[in-house]
């Protein structure tokens, strides 16, 4: 049975009355291959909270941009991604695959970003050349829960590395419950935003630990 997911015991998000890129939106799964690929590397949790969260902004600042361009012809909508601080280059070079710039904003449209999507397209071409955008900040509060979506994002995907090679093992599900129980009990005095994100934290660095233990002593 899979882990128990800790933002199954958060409390719900404020819904935002706008659309707008959350970390939600996106998928991380090569990003965070770069986090598990030095498995006896030093704080591994907190270097890949970093890596995600460079990725994100990147892919926040590319889909911003890309949804800016929606009913023109991408290969010429040069200002939203200069707004951004991007090259539009890269954009011209994502039309000229096909890519499609479908809204997103639609009630109907699909809840992460297609891997077809154009703004996926841009965002690995950029992220391969080390581009920053302009805007590199984090959302964190009462409405705006950027900073939340986040730690629980890089939680769980160090779940599901865990889940791969722990799966049926009761030892370790075991220490993976104690750990979810102990994260939330040492974050339970903050306030509910404060704690679900330092909680998430907390299982996202104990998972990580583990994890490593467990595949530096296969």
């Amino acid at each position: 049975m899979k882990y128990a997911v800790l933002s199954l015991c958060l409390l719900p998000r404020i819904a935002l009355a706008d659309w707008a890129p959350s970390p939600m939106t996106f998928t991380y799964e090569t990003t965070f291959s770069t986090c598990i690929a030095e498995p006896s590397a030093p704080r591994l949790a907190e270097t890949c909270a970093v890596t995600i969260e460079q990725s994100y902004v990147l892919r926040r600042a590319v889909l911003t941009a890309t949804q800016a361009c929606l009913g023109q012809d991408l290969a010429t909508c040069a200002l939203p991604f200069e707004d951004q601080g991007l090259p539009a280059a890269a954009a011209a070079i994502a039309a000229g695959t096909g890519c499609q710039n479908s809204d997103l904003s639609r009630a109907d449209a699909p809840a992460h970003l297609p891997a077809t999507h154009c703004a996926a397209l841009i965002a690995d071409i950029l992220s391969d050349e080390g581009v920053v955008p302009l805007n590199t900040d984090i959302a964190c509060s009462e409405t705006d829960f950027e900073c939340n979506d986040l730690a629980a994002v890089h939680s769980d995907l160090w779940i599901d590395v865990l889940d791969q090679i722990g799966r049926g093992d009761p030892i370790i599900e075991d220490l993976h419950d104690r750990n979810i129980s102990d994260c939330i009990d040492d974050a339970a005095s903050e306030d509910p935003p404060t704690a679900n994100r330092l909680a998430a934290q907390c299982l996202a660095a104990r998972t990580a630990m583990l994890w490593a233990d467990l595949v530096n002593t296969q």
